[in-house]
């Protein structure tokens, strides 16, 4: 596997801390509540988590395949 030069270096090294800190945003932003509520908290962590899950099955769809190669043996 060849991963210097590529997109997949940035996107593994960049984008997952990103959509992993905005999901803890989301979570907090949306279970705000005085005093704070584990339970709502654990509710709207999982919630994201789903949305987090469904948006990227959907997007898997639009990706374009990649032309197969034949590897010289």
């Amino acid at each position: 596997m060849h991963l210097h030069g590529t997109g997949k270096s940035f996107a593994a090294n960049i984008s997952g801390p990103i959509i992993g800190t905005a999901a803890a945003w989301l979570t907090l932003t949306f279970s705000a509540a005085t005093p704070p509520d584990p339970g709502k908290i654990a509710l709207v962590g999982a919630v994201v988590a789903g949305l987090y899950c469904l948006v990227g099955a959907a997007l898997s769809f639009i990706m374009i395949e990649p032309e197969s190669e034949t590897l010289d043996e």
